[in-house]
């Protein structure tokens, strides 16, 4: 099951998404979900900021203690801003972190830079 809601004008885009998914790599109680966010917003002509969450758990089957993909669950977060000073080139520079659940796992955090040229 996907389900997602967007909008967008000029200055603004929005959008939302959640997932279920059953029965993963088929083995029976093996299901897992997610939610995701995402947003930017146009300062000026050339300029905007954007962000994006991703929240991903999968369940914990009967019998068990623990969800099934701890070790793959947690949290996806970046935000960043966004110049494009002629049509086709973009340059960006973003924070991202991803934060797992599992305890024993160190979260990421960087900085990005990134350069578009489309020919």
């Amino acid at each position: 099951f996907v389900g997602f809601i967007g909008f967008k004008n000029d200055r603004v885009t929005a959008g939302g998404e959640v997932t279920y998914k059953s029965n993963i790599e088929p083995v029976r109680g093996h299901h897992a979900w997610g939610v995701s966010g995402t947003g930017s917003l146009g300062l000026t002509q050339k300029t905007e900021i954007f962000t994006r969450f991703d929240f991903s758990a999968s369940v914990t089957p009967p019998g068990d203690i623990t969800p099934w993909n701890r070790e793959n669950d947690g949290n996806f977060f970046i935000a960043g801003f966004q110049y494009s000073p002629v049509e086709n080139v973009k340059f960006a520079v973003d924070y991202q972190g991803t934060y797992p659940y599992a305890r024993e796992k160190i979260a990421s955090k960087a900085i990005f830079l990134n350069a578009l040229f489309r020919f």
